[in-house]
Parts: C-alpha cells; sequence; structure tokens
C-alpha cells in the first residue's frame, strides 16, 4: 500500500510529467503542423506517468503510517465487549439508538 508521501509524489510527478508533455507536445505539433508529432508525445508522457505511478512501487511505501492499538479503555472496545455480553434484543435495540444519536451528534455538533 502506498503512505502519504508516496501520493503526494505520485501526484506531483503526474501533474507536472501529463502537463510538461503536452506543452511541449501542443508548441511542436503547431510549429511543425504535425498533429500525429503532438499526439504521440502527449500519450508517451501518459505512459510514462501510468508505468511510474501505477504499479506499487517499493520507492512509494518508505513511510510507512504506525496505526495505534486500541487501549482497553477506549469507548469503543468496551462497547464492543457489552455487545457481545447481552444477548437481551431490548438492549441491542437501545444500543442501535445510542449509537443512532451519537451518530447524529457528531455530524450536527
Amino acid at each position: 500500500m502506498v503512505d502519504f508521501e508516496g501520493q503526494k509524489f505520485v501526484e506531483t510527478f503526474t501533474v507536472s510529467v501529463v502537463s510538461s508533455t503536452a506543452s511541449v507536445g501542443f508548441v511542436l505539433g503547431y510549429l511543425l503542423q504535425d498533429y500525429d508529432l503532438m499526439r504521440n508525445l502527449i500519450f508517451a508522457g501518459i505512459v510514462a506517468s501510468v508505468v511510474v505511478t501505477l504499479p506499487s512501487w517499493p520507492f512509494l511505501k518508505r513511510n510507512p503510517i504506525a496505526w495505534r492499538e486500541i487501549d482497553d479503555e477506549h469507548p469503543s472496545a468496551k462497547e464492543e465487549d457489552e455487545i457481545e455480553e447481552e444477548d437481551d434484543e431490548e438492549a441491542k435495540k437501545d444500543k442501535k439508538e445510542n449509537a443512532l444519536k451519537r451518530m447524529i451528534r457528531r455530524v450536527f455538533v
């Protein structure tokens, strides 16, 4: 999986390569009145960009994300334990309603 720095490189590289080859291709195509040359230069830039950025190369994974483990004190861990312990339908219904209320509060507050 590509990390955030790799994504930044991919975006910068793609924009610069495609923009520069499109500009050079347009200028040369206009000056030489050769549409095929213009099209081929732009296509070559796109292909070069795809070859460099599409595969998940190792140099795009230099800065992996360090995910944290969920603590036992974290609210989501407690909720999961409580849900597993309770088999009562009404308790599950109340939990769903409370979860919905919390979600609505997060969106609107």
